[in-house]
């Protein structure tokens, strides 16, 4: 992973490694240190979830979500767009982008269903503990991925 980096063109065109699969009951993190995919706990998933690489938050990789029919495996790498972002609320806000595939028509997270946004909602809440009630359009998504990867910058 560390020979990806955060996308062909970010932050208009990222990569999202795929750490939980949609479709699938077992939630898995990536430990960097070790370089493999740790298995965290079972629960349904209902949608594609990783990182994009090269990027770094207050602990971690920016996370982002795929909205996409398909089921990707553990460990793919998929160019994706972003069409928005969630964000969580109190004292260590948790910024997630929400991404398409780069064939996508889809532009902006307005235009997913009010059902998909929920399901994307009430999963990050269960898996990080916190509630994501800032829903933000493609461009602070960009933003966002624009200071992660700098913050990673600064850390190499």
């Amino acid at each position: 992973i560390d020979a990806l980096s955060a996308g062909a063109n970010p932050p208009k065109d990222i990569n999202v490694v795929i750490t939980c699969e949609k479709g699938k009951n077992i939630f898995y993190s990536y430990d960097p240190d070790s370089e493999m995919f740790v298995f965290e706990k079972s629960m349904p998933i209902s949608l594609n979830y990783g990182f994009v690489p090269k990027t770094h938050q207050e602990t971690e990789e920016l996370d982002a979500v795929i909205v996409s029919e398909s089921s990707f495996n553990l460990g793919t790498v998929v160019s994706s767009k972003p069409i928005g972002m969630v964000r969580s609320s109190g004292k260590a806000p948790d910024n997630v982008i929400i991404a398409v595939l780069k064939t996508d028509k889809m532009k902006d997270i307005k235009e997913l269903a009010d059902n998909t946004l929920k399901s994307i909602k009430e999963f990050l809440e269960h898996i990080k503990g916190q509630k994501f009630d800032d829903v933000l359009g493609p461009e602070k998504a960009e933003k966002s991925i624009e200071i992660s990867i700098e913050r990673y910058e600064r850390l190499d």
